[in-house]
């Protein structure tokens, strides 16, 4: 039986090797001699093999899902194994989001998939039905993407004169499902919301018949370096199926155990998570948040992604994790008490947070009502509600908690006359 083999790559270096063993049905992972890069913070260099029953959860990562899953399985099912996730890494492991590249033994990553067949982006941003442009690309092309996610979605690569190539490129292009419509236009009005915030969040450009949405990746630097990325999964060692199995307490945690400046990254996760109670945003599980590195020794928390009013679609959706072993939406006081507890912050800082992630949704208010004109339909006028509500909801509880807080007690000693 001829031997199951891929090979991995950190950035250009050819670093470990992935085995799979169908007699004893799991995988042999091993770093080649001389390795010196990690393909993982929570898988160090070493000599000796290591042996999983499922894919090491760093090369889960950027696995397909949703519609995406599907149109693999649809155009490839027959043609190749998709029943484990090694065949599916197999086949989508040369783009990948973040700096590893995984290709069949003796592959070269250079030589596989040339990508030959540029469109005008210019023109799918303009075009009055973006939606088949971006769902006959992703179906084209869906083989060759890694990356996951519910949406149909894809990778797009511009030249600077307005062509799209893909899959492989430099933003990542959406495009809303039958079940979601409008998704694209909320997603666009929640980012720049979190931008206006003060949070760091890639460039979103959204198509003119609101039904798509292209997004600058982050993994990618401006002279073209590849960052090491690993979702909150990953850094748990944990399958991306337990990706609603886990805490915000515990993702806070986590900064203290990777990040190399905890202090400055749980006060963005506080901001970020402030912005996800105030949005009603349900979807934050571990596969939303993600650290970016260039070594063990410069690990960040990755810029905010995928924020969405998911409420607008699912009215009675409720938070991702759990907070205090429950999922409930938390008010401005319940927001400002993660911020001290889990993150840190003193009071006056959680509060100045907090009033500029209001400000923020308040400033992109505008723009939501006039997307919300221009394209009529339920969900999104759902979030323009979320957003004119939040911040009045918001700040009537920080007055209520002032107005709660015990005054001064008066001394029981004499006053000198």
């Amino acid at each position: 039986m001829d031997r199951d083999i891929l090979d991995i790559y950190v950035g250009d270096r050819l670093t470990a090797t992935l085995e799979r063993d169908p007699q004893n049905l799991e995988y042999v992972f091993s770093y080649l001699p001389g390795a010196t890069d990690p393909i993982s913070l929570t898988m160090p260099v070493i000599d000796t093999e290591d042996r999983f029953v499922t894919l090491p959860p760093v090369l889960e990562t950027s696995l397909p899902e949703g519609e995406l899953l599907e149109a693999i399985f649809r155009k490839m099912g027959k043609a190749i194994k998709l029943n484990d996730d090694f065949d599916l890494l197999k086949l989508v492991g040369m783009n990948l989001i973040g700096r590893l590249t995984v290709v069949p033994s003796g592959e070269s990553p250079s030589a596989r998939f040339p990508f030959t067949q540029p469109d005008r982006l210019e023109a799918l941003l303009r075009s009055p039905n973006s939606k088949d442009m971006v769902t006959r690309a992703m179906i084209d092309f869906a083989e060759r993407t890694g990356i996951s996610g519910v949406l149909p979605k894809t990778f797009a690569i511009s030249d600077g004169k307005s062509r799209l190539a893909l899959p492989a490129g430099d933003y990542i292009l959406k495009t809303e499902s039958d079940e979601y419509p409008g998704i694209c236009i909320v997603e666009h009005a929640c980012m720049i919301a979190c931008r206006s915030a003060g949070l760091d969040v890639p460039e979103t450009i959204l198509s003119d018949d609101g039904k798509s949405l292209l997004v600058r990746r982050f993994d990618i630097g401006p002279d073209g370096m590849r960052y090491g990325f690993e979702d909150f999964c990953s850094l748990r060692f944990i399958s991306r199926k337990g990706k609603y199995e886990g805490s915000y307490e515990g993702a806070a945690k986590l900064l203290s155990l990777f990040s190399t400046d905890p202090e400055a990254d749980r006060r963005k996760f506080f901001r970020a998570f402030a912005m996800m109670h105030l949005l009603k945003n349900g979807d934050a599980h571990l596969k939303n948040f993600g650290i970016l590195y260039t070594s063990p020794e410069d690990v960040r928390l990755s810029p905010t992604y995928d924020m969405v009013t998911t409420t607008a679609f699912l009215p009675k959706d409720a938070p991702a994790l759990t907070l205090k072993g429950n999922r409930t939406w938390l008010d401005a006081e319940g927001i400002a008490a993660f911020g001290a507890e889990n993150c840190g912050l003193g009071t006056k800082e959680t509060m100045e947070i907090l009033e500029e992630c209001l400000s923020g949704i308040e400033e992109t208010i505008p723009l939501l009502r006039d997307l919300s004109e221009r394209h009529p339909m339920a969900p999104v006028q759902r979030a323009l509600s979320t957003f004119r509500q939040s911040p009045e909801v918001a700040r009537e509880s920080i007055i209520a908690s002032m107005d709660e807080s015990p005054a001064p007690r008066k001394s029981s000693r004499p006053t000198p006359e």
